[in-house]
């Protein structure tokens, strides 16, 4: 007869504590999983909005934007250089293409270039400073410059960090936000396509070369969008 006054041996503690944590890794693990999962689904949403603002730009004016650099999305949401919108001829600028809620300023490389080749994490001469991005939802720390994405601490205020963002010029760097979406080759409209940095937060992709944006695979988790098709 099995005595309910014996207690579990050693053994049996054992296991049972194995089994529970193979239980909980698997519950975090899922969790984890799932929440990269959300993100990813957020961020192709949130590319099919940049990617729609930006054929009403080009339907509006002409052309895609000419950044500066390609984080800039500031010609989406300020008129800046391109001429008004004259009713005479169904042409100009009459946005905002965005809402203002989701734009930011970033501190990016300028080794980058707009042909996709470079990376934001590198200066070569002088970074580019409170830029007006758009954040993808990858939440991720700021990078030391020139580093291979190693984490940076931007308490200090005159910090170096990359990939760094405040709301509004003066304003405190918020720790941790998302990469800036990147703009390339909006010169070629066969090429042009809106990147983002992905879950990892290490811009991977480059240059599409002598292939159209619709060949061109991205590189390690980054997403892309083809803005002609």
């Amino acid at each position: 007869m099995f005595d309910r006054s014996r207690g579990f041996t050693i053994l049996e503690l054992l296991v049972v504590v194995t089994i529970l944590a193979i239980v909980a890794g698997f519950v975090l693990f899922t969790e984890g999983d799932t929440r990269k999962t959300a993100s990813s689904s957020a961020a192709i949403t949130e590319m099919s909005s940049v990617k729609a603002a930006l054929n009403r730009f080009r339907q509006d004016t002409g052309d895609f934007p000419t950044p500066a650099n390609p984080s800039d999305f500031s010609a989406l949401y300020e008129q800046g250089a391109q001429a008004a919108w004259s009713i005479d001829v169904s042409r100009g600028w009459r946005g905002p293409y965005l809402s203002r809620r989701g734009e930011g300023l970033v501190d990016v490389g300028d080794a980058l270039n707009s042909d996709g080749t470079g990376s934001p994490a590198t200066v070569t001469t002088s970074a580019h400073d409170d830029v007006r991005a758009v954040a993808d939802p990858f939440v991720t720390w700021p990078i030391a410059a020139n580093s291979d994405y190693q984490r940076c601490d931007d308490s200090a205020p005159d910090s170096s960090c990359l990939l760094d963002w405040r709301t509004q010029p003066g304003d405190p760097r918020h720790p941790r936000w998302g990469r800036p979406y990147l703009l390339f080759e909006l010169d070629n409209l066969d090429n042009a396509r809106l990147v983002s940095m992905g879950p990892n937060g290490r811009y991977e992709s480059a240059s599409c070369a002598a292939q159209t944006c619709r060949d061109c695979s991205p590189g390690g988790d980054d997403l892309v969008a083809c803005l002609a098709y």
